[in-house]
Protein backbone atom coordinates (compact mmCIF):
# COMPACT_ATOMS: atom_id res chain seq x y z
CA UNK A 1 0.00 0.00 0.00
CA UNK A 2 1.39 3.41 -0.94
CA UNK A 3 2.08 6.06 1.70
CA UNK A 4 -0.48 8.42 0.18
CA UNK A 5 -3.14 5.74 0.57
CA UNK A 6 -2.17 5.16 4.18
CA UNK A 7 -2.30 8.89 4.88
CA UNK A 8 -5.72 9.22 3.32
CA UNK A 9 -7.07 6.38 5.42
CA UNK A 10 -5.56 7.80 8.59
CA UNK A 11 -6.65 11.42 8.15
CA UNK A 12 -10.34 12.08 8.81
CA UNK A 13 -10.15 15.36 6.93
CA UNK A 14 -9.14 13.67 3.69
CA UNK A 15 -11.16 10.48 3.67
CA UNK A 16 -14.75 9.41 4.11
CA UNK A 17 -13.78 6.64 6.54
CA UNK A 18 -13.33 7.64 10.15
CA UNK A 19 -13.16 5.85 13.52
CA UNK A 20 -16.78 6.65 14.42
CA UNK A 21 -18.40 5.41 11.20
CA UNK A 22 -21.32 3.04 11.71
CA UNK A 23 -24.26 1.93 9.61
CA UNK A 24 -26.93 1.14 12.20
CA UNK A 25 -28.96 3.54 14.30
CA UNK A 26 -27.38 4.87 17.48
CA UNK A 27 -28.81 4.14 20.89
CA UNK A 28 -29.91 7.13 22.97
CA UNK A 29 -26.79 6.77 25.10
CA UNK A 30 -24.45 6.82 22.10
CA UNK A 31 -26.23 9.81 20.60
CA UNK A 32 -25.99 11.73 23.88
CA UNK A 33 -22.28 11.02 24.31
CA UNK A 34 -21.41 11.93 20.70
CA UNK A 35 -23.37 15.18 20.80
CA UNK A 36 -21.96 16.07 24.22
CA UNK A 37 -18.41 15.33 23.04
CA UNK A 38 -18.98 17.46 19.93
CA UNK A 39 -19.87 20.49 22.08
CA UNK A 40 -16.73 20.01 24.18
CA UNK A 41 -14.53 19.64 21.10
CA UNK A 42 -16.10 22.82 19.68
CA UNK A 43 -15.27 24.55 22.96
CA UNK A 44 -11.65 23.41 22.80
CA UNK A 45 -11.34 24.39 19.15
CA UNK A 46 -12.72 27.86 19.81
CA UNK A 47 -10.51 28.33 22.86
CA UNK A 48 -7.30 27.73 20.92
CA UNK A 49 -8.57 29.66 17.89
CA UNK A 50 -9.29 32.73 19.98
CA UNK A 51 -6.04 32.39 21.93
CA UNK A 52 -3.83 32.14 18.84
CA UNK A 53 -5.66 35.03 17.19
CA UNK A 54 -4.99 37.24 20.18
CA UNK A 55 -1.49 36.34 21.33
CA UNK A 56 1.62 36.81 19.22
CA UNK A 57 5.23 35.75 19.70
CA UNK A 58 6.01 38.88 21.75
CA UNK A 59 3.23 37.99 24.19
CA UNK A 60 4.76 34.56 24.79
CA UNK A 61 8.17 36.16 25.29
CA UNK A 62 6.67 38.55 27.84
CA UNK A 63 5.19 35.54 29.65
CA UNK A 64 8.65 34.05 30.12
CA UNK A 65 9.11 31.89 27.02
CA UNK A 66 12.58 32.70 25.70
CA UNK A 67 11.85 30.43 22.72
CA UNK A 68 8.17 31.27 22.11
CA UNK A 69 7.90 29.27 18.89
CA UNK A 70 8.04 26.03 20.88
CA UNK A 71 4.87 26.89 22.80
CA UNK A 72 3.13 28.48 19.83
CA UNK A 73 3.72 25.45 17.62
CA UNK A 74 2.35 23.21 20.34
CA UNK A 75 -0.82 25.26 20.65
CA UNK A 76 -1.23 25.23 16.87
CA UNK A 77 -0.88 21.45 16.82
CA UNK A 78 -3.53 21.11 19.52
CA UNK A 79 -5.89 23.38 17.56
CA UNK A 80 -5.41 21.16 14.50
CA UNK A 81 -6.26 18.08 16.54
CA UNK A 82 -9.37 19.63 18.09
CA UNK A 83 -10.54 20.76 14.64
CA UNK A 84 -10.13 17.20 13.36
CA UNK A 85 -12.11 15.87 16.33
CA UNK A 86 -14.98 18.26 15.57
CA UNK A 87 -14.97 17.22 11.92
CA UNK A 88 -15.06 13.51 12.77
CA UNK A 89 -17.80 13.88 15.38
CA UNK A 90 -19.94 16.00 13.05
CA UNK A 91 -19.55 13.41 10.31
CA UNK A 92 -20.26 10.55 12.70
CA UNK A 93 -23.50 12.19 13.77
CA UNK A 94 -24.51 12.80 10.16
CA UNK A 95 -23.60 9.25 9.13
CA UNK A 96 -25.88 7.90 11.81
CA UNK A 97 -28.82 10.21 11.17
CA UNK A 98 -28.11 12.62 14.01
CA UNK A 99 -26.92 16.22 14.29
CA UNK A 100 -24.88 18.38 16.67
CA UNK A 101 -26.41 20.68 19.26
CA UNK A 102 -27.02 24.00 17.55
CA UNK A 103 -26.77 27.58 18.75
CA UNK A 104 -23.74 27.24 21.03
CA UNK A 105 -21.33 30.17 21.15
CA UNK A 106 -18.11 30.36 23.14
CA UNK A 107 -16.52 33.38 24.78
CA UNK A 108 -13.13 33.17 26.46
CA UNK A 109 -12.40 36.88 26.81
CA UNK A 110 -12.29 36.74 30.64
CA UNK A 111 -9.43 34.21 30.60
CA UNK A 112 -7.51 35.51 27.59
CA UNK A 113 -6.08 38.48 29.45
CA UNK A 114 -2.47 37.30 29.05
CA UNK A 115 -0.52 34.23 27.97
CA UNK A 116 0.09 32.99 31.52
CA UNK A 117 -3.64 32.94 32.28
CA UNK A 118 -4.43 31.39 28.92
CA UNK A 119 -1.90 28.59 29.44
CA UNK A 120 -3.26 27.88 32.93
CA UNK A 121 -6.82 27.68 31.62
CA UNK A 122 -5.65 25.45 28.76
CA UNK A 123 -4.47 22.92 31.35
CA UNK A 124 -7.94 22.91 32.89
CA UNK A 125 -9.62 22.62 29.49
CA UNK A 126 -7.57 19.56 28.51
CA UNK A 127 -7.95 17.88 31.89
CA UNK A 128 -11.70 18.43 31.68
CA UNK A 129 -11.62 16.88 28.21
CA UNK A 130 -9.87 13.76 29.44
CA UNK A 131 -12.21 13.48 32.42
CA UNK A 132 -15.24 13.91 30.15
CA UNK A 133 -14.20 11.08 27.81
CA UNK A 134 -13.53 8.82 30.79
CA UNK A 135 -16.95 9.68 32.18
CA UNK A 136 -18.55 9.08 28.80
CA UNK A 137 -17.14 5.57 28.81
CA UNK A 138 -19.48 4.80 31.73
CA UNK A 139 -22.47 5.89 29.63
CA UNK A 140 -21.62 4.35 26.25
CA UNK A 141 -23.31 1.02 25.61
CA UNK A 142 -21.67 0.30 22.25
CA UNK A 143 -18.17 -1.18 22.20
CA UNK A 144 -17.45 0.13 18.71
CA UNK A 145 -18.03 3.70 19.77
CA UNK A 146 -16.24 3.11 23.05
CA UNK A 147 -13.09 2.03 21.22
CA UNK A 148 -13.38 4.90 18.75
CA UNK A 149 -13.80 7.48 21.52
CA UNK A 150 -10.68 6.09 23.15
CA UNK A 151 -8.67 7.11 20.07
CA UNK A 152 -9.58 10.72 20.86
CA UNK A 153 -9.06 10.33 24.61
CA UNK A 154 -5.43 9.28 24.18
CA UNK A 155 -4.69 12.39 22.11
CA UNK A 156 -6.35 14.65 24.69
CA UNK A 157 -4.07 13.06 27.29
CA UNK A 158 -1.03 13.96 25.17
CA UNK A 159 -2.27 17.54 25.13
CA UNK A 160 -2.33 17.34 28.92
CA UNK A 161 1.34 16.38 28.98
CA UNK A 162 2.38 19.16 26.62
CA UNK A 163 0.56 21.78 28.68
CA UNK A 164 2.12 20.43 31.87
CA UNK A 165 5.53 20.91 30.27
CA UNK A 166 4.68 24.42 29.08
CA UNK A 167 3.65 25.25 32.65
CA UNK A 168 6.98 24.01 34.01
CA UNK A 169 5.24 21.11 35.77
CA UNK A 170 5.83 17.36 35.84
CA UNK A 171 5.07 15.95 32.39
CA UNK A 172 2.91 13.08 33.71
CA UNK A 173 2.45 13.77 37.43
CA UNK A 174 0.06 10.93 38.24
CA UNK A 175 -0.40 7.35 37.07
CA UNK A 176 -4.20 7.69 36.77
CA UNK A 177 -6.74 10.32 35.66
CA UNK A 178 -10.13 11.14 37.18
CA UNK A 179 -13.40 10.55 35.34
CA UNK A 180 -15.96 13.38 35.33
CA UNK A 181 -19.72 13.18 34.86
CA UNK A 182 -21.59 15.53 32.47
CA UNK A 183 -22.78 17.70 35.43
CA UNK A 184 -19.15 17.92 36.59
CA UNK A 185 -17.94 18.90 33.12
CA UNK A 186 -20.64 21.51 32.58
CA UNK A 187 -19.92 23.00 36.00
CA UNK A 188 -16.58 24.15 34.55
CA UNK A 189 -17.26 24.43 30.81
CA UNK A 190 -20.62 26.12 31.23
CA UNK A 191 -18.97 29.42 32.11
CA UNK A 192 -17.79 29.77 28.51
CA UNK A 193 -20.90 28.51 26.69
CA UNK A 194 -24.01 30.49 25.79
CA UNK A 195 -26.89 30.11 23.37
CA UNK A 196 -27.50 26.44 24.13
CA UNK A 197 -28.17 24.12 27.06
CA UNK A 198 -26.42 20.79 26.42
CA UNK A 199 -27.84 19.12 29.52
CA UNK A 200 -31.45 19.98 28.65
CA UNK A 201 -30.92 19.17 24.96
CA UNK A 202 -29.55 15.72 25.75
CA UNK A 203 -31.77 14.84 28.68
CA UNK A 204 -28.83 14.83 31.11
CA UNK A 205 -28.82 16.02 34.73
CA UNK A 206 -28.17 19.77 34.96
CA UNK A 207 -24.73 21.20 35.58
CA UNK A 208 -23.46 21.33 39.13
CA UNK A 209 -23.19 24.90 40.43
CA UNK A 210 -19.75 26.32 39.59
CA UNK A 211 -17.02 26.47 42.21
CA UNK A 212 -14.00 28.77 42.34
CA UNK A 213 -10.93 28.85 44.56
CA UNK A 214 -10.44 32.42 45.75
CA UNK A 215 -6.94 32.14 47.20
CA UNK A 216 -4.39 34.49 45.71
CA UNK A 217 -0.86 33.36 45.00
CA UNK A 218 0.51 29.83 44.66
CA UNK A 219 -1.49 26.94 46.07
CA UNK A 220 0.82 24.46 47.80
CA UNK A 221 0.76 21.88 50.58
CA UNK A 222 -0.33 23.62 53.76
CA UNK A 223 -2.54 26.17 51.96
CA UNK A 224 -6.03 26.51 53.41
CA UNK A 225 -8.37 26.78 50.46
CA UNK A 226 -11.15 29.33 50.26
CA UNK A 227 -14.07 29.10 47.87
CA UNK A 228 -16.87 31.01 46.22
CA UNK A 229 -19.98 29.70 44.49
CA UNK A 230 -23.46 30.99 43.78
CA UNK A 231 -24.70 27.90 45.64
CA UNK A 232 -22.98 28.85 48.89
CA UNK A 233 -24.41 30.79 51.78
CA UNK A 234 -23.43 31.03 55.44
CA UNK A 235 -25.56 28.04 56.40
CA UNK A 236 -24.43 25.72 53.60
CA UNK A 237 -20.80 26.77 53.96
CA UNK A 238 -20.73 26.04 57.68
CA UNK A 239 -21.89 22.45 57.16
CA UNK A 240 -19.95 21.77 53.95
CA UNK A 241 -17.04 19.44 53.36
CA UNK A 242 -14.39 19.82 50.71
CA UNK A 243 -13.63 16.68 48.75
CA UNK A 244 -10.18 16.51 47.13
CA UNK A 245 -9.83 13.70 44.58
CA UNK A 246 -6.43 12.82 43.11
CA UNK A 247 -5.82 10.34 40.31
CA UNK A 248 -5.16 6.89 41.71
CA UNK A 249 -7.05 7.39 44.96
CA UNK A 250 -10.02 5.13 45.67
CA UNK A 251 -11.89 7.97 47.38
CA UNK A 252 -11.53 11.68 47.93
CA UNK A 253 -9.86 13.31 50.91
CA UNK A 254 -12.81 14.67 52.90
CA UNK A 255 -12.27 17.67 55.19
CA UNK A 256 -14.50 20.28 56.80
CA UNK A 257 -14.54 23.26 54.46
CA UNK A 258 -13.16 25.44 57.24
CA UNK A 259 -10.17 23.09 57.46
CA UNK A 260 -9.67 22.42 53.74
CA UNK A 261 -5.89 22.38 53.86
CA UNK A 262 -3.88 20.97 50.98
CA UNK A 263 -2.02 17.88 52.28
CA UNK A 264 1.58 16.96 51.63
CA UNK A 265 2.61 14.42 49.00
CA UNK A 266 0.44 15.56 46.07
CA UNK A 267 1.84 16.56 42.69
CA UNK A 268 -0.41 17.43 39.75
CA UNK A 269 -4.12 18.08 39.37
CA UNK A 270 -6.61 17.82 42.23
CA UNK A 271 -10.37 17.88 41.61
CA UNK A 272 -12.32 19.57 44.41
CA UNK A 273 -16.05 19.41 45.16
CA UNK A 274 -18.04 20.83 48.06
CA UNK A 275 -20.63 18.47 49.54
CA UNK A 276 -23.21 18.76 52.30
CA UNK A 277 -21.84 15.73 54.13
CA UNK A 278 -18.47 14.28 55.07
CA UNK A 279 -18.77 11.05 53.10
CA UNK A 280 -15.81 10.79 50.69
CA UNK A 281 -16.59 10.72 46.97
CA UNK A 282 -15.63 7.55 45.12
CA UNK A 283 -13.13 7.72 42.28
CA UNK A 284 -15.22 5.11 40.45
CA UNK A 285 -17.69 7.30 38.59
CA UNK A 286 -20.14 4.43 38.32
CA UNK A 287 -20.73 4.51 42.09
CA UNK A 288 -19.75 8.10 42.90
CA UNK A 289 -22.57 9.81 44.82
CA UNK A 290 -23.63 13.12 43.29
CA UNK A 291 -26.82 13.96 45.20
CA UNK A 292 -24.89 15.61 48.03
CA UNK A 293 -22.71 17.82 45.82
CA UNK A 294 -23.20 21.51 46.61
CA UNK A 295 -20.85 22.83 43.94
CA UNK A 296 -17.94 21.89 41.71
CA UNK A 297 -15.68 20.45 40.81
CA UNK A 298 -12.91 22.93 40.35
CA UNK A 299 -9.31 22.05 39.54
CA UNK A 300 -6.16 22.96 41.41
CA UNK A 301 -2.72 22.16 40.04
CA UNK A 302 -0.18 21.43 42.75
CA UNK A 303 3.13 21.61 40.90
CA UNK A 304 5.27 20.54 43.83
CA UNK A 305 8.03 18.94 41.76
CA UNK A 306 10.40 20.78 39.46
CA UNK A 307 10.65 19.81 35.81
CA UNK A 308 13.92 20.11 33.91
CA UNK A 309 12.03 19.63 30.64
CA UNK A 310 9.57 22.38 31.52
CA UNK A 311 12.41 24.74 32.42
CA UNK A 312 14.10 23.94 29.12
CA UNK A 313 10.96 24.69 27.10
CA UNK A 314 10.29 27.94 28.96
CA UNK A 315 13.84 29.20 29.29
CA UNK A 316 15.49 27.71 26.22
CA UNK A 317 18.59 27.01 28.28
CA UNK A 318 20.15 23.93 26.81
CA UNK A 319 23.44 24.04 28.69
CA UNK A 320 24.45 20.48 29.34
CA UNK A 321 21.37 19.13 27.63
CA UNK A 322 21.84 16.21 25.28
CA UNK A 323 19.82 16.89 22.15
CA UNK A 324 19.40 14.13 19.63
CA UNK A 325 18.84 13.69 15.93
CA UNK A 326 17.29 10.62 14.35
CA UNK A 327 18.68 9.48 11.01
CA UNK A 328 16.91 7.21 8.56
CA UNK A 329 17.68 3.52 8.08
CA UNK A 330 19.27 4.24 4.69
CA UNK A 331 21.53 6.87 6.27
CA UNK A 332 22.35 4.41 9.00
CA UNK A 333 23.19 1.77 6.40
CA UNK A 334 25.49 4.23 4.62
CA UNK A 335 27.27 5.05 7.87
CA UNK A 336 27.58 1.43 8.83
CA UNK A 337 28.81 0.48 5.37
CA UNK A 338 31.31 3.32 5.39
CA UNK A 339 32.54 2.36 8.83
CA UNK A 340 32.73 -1.31 7.83
CA UNK A 341 34.64 -0.55 4.63
CA UNK A 342 37.05 1.72 6.50
CA UNK A 343 37.59 -0.89 9.19
CA UNK A 344 37.93 -3.65 6.62
CA UNK A 345 40.41 -1.63 4.57
CA UNK A 346 42.47 -0.98 7.68
CA UNK A 347 42.34 -4.64 8.67
CA UNK A 348 43.21 -5.68 5.12
CA UNK A 349 46.16 -3.30 4.97
CA UNK A 350 47.42 -4.55 8.32
CA UNK A 351 46.91 -8.16 7.25
CA UNK A 352 48.75 -7.50 3.99
CA UNK A 353 51.68 -5.96 5.79
CA UNK A 354 51.75 -8.86 8.24
CA UNK A 355 51.40 -11.44 5.47
CA UNK A 356 54.19 -9.81 3.50
CA UNK A 357 56.44 -9.78 6.51
CA UNK A 358 55.52 -13.38 7.34
CA UNK A 359 55.87 -14.57 3.73
CA UNK A 360 59.41 -13.37 3.63
CA UNK A 361 60.13 -15.81 6.42
CA UNK A 362 57.67 -18.74 6.07
CA UNK A 363 55.70 -18.04 2.86
CA UNK A 364 52.49 -19.24 4.67
CA UNK A 365 49.15 -18.38 2.97
CA UNK A 366 47.10 -15.45 4.41
CA UNK A 367 43.59 -16.06 5.84
CA UNK A 368 40.48 -14.56 4.17
CA UNK A 369 38.82 -11.56 5.89
CA UNK A 370 35.04 -11.91 6.57
CA UNK A 371 33.03 -8.65 6.43
CA UNK A 372 30.49 -8.54 9.31
CA UNK A 373 26.82 -8.07 8.34
CA UNK A 374 25.53 -4.53 8.95
CA UNK A 375 21.84 -5.46 9.21
CA UNK A 376 20.12 -7.14 12.11
CA UNK A 377 18.52 -10.55 11.97
CA UNK A 378 15.41 -9.15 10.31
CA UNK A 379 17.42 -7.51 7.57
CA UNK A 380 16.53 -3.97 8.73
CA UNK A 381 18.91 -1.42 10.20
CA UNK A 382 17.45 0.31 13.26
CA UNK A 383 17.70 4.12 13.53
CA UNK A 384 20.86 5.43 15.13
CA UNK A 385 20.66 8.16 17.74
CA UNK A 386 23.32 10.80 17.12
CA UNK A 387 23.89 12.51 20.43
CA UNK A 388 25.32 15.99 20.79
CA UNK A 389 25.32 18.88 23.22
CA UNK A 390 23.12 21.88 22.49
CA UNK A 391 19.63 23.31 22.59
CA UNK A 392 16.53 21.71 21.15
CA UNK A 393 16.84 21.93 17.36
CA UNK A 394 14.48 24.33 15.61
Amino acid sequence: MHFTTLFALACPLLATAHPLLKTRANTAAVSAVLRFAEVLEQLEKEFYTQALQKFQSADFTAAGFSVPDIAIQGFKDILEHESAHVTVLDQALADNGDKPISGCTFNFDPVLTDVATMAAVARVVEHVGVGAYLGGADILDDKTFLAAAATILTVEARHQSFLNIVSGATTVPQAFDVALSPPDVLSIAGAFVSGCDPAAELGLPPANPPLAITNTGVIAPGTRLEFSSPALNETSLAAASCQMLVGGQATSISLPVSECIVPEGIDGPVWIWLTNDSQPLAADIHIRASTNVIAGPTAAFLDTKTSALGALVRNGNGAGFNSSETISPSQAQDQLSSATLTETATETATATETATATASITEAPSAAVTVPAAANAGGAVPPIRVIGVGVIPA
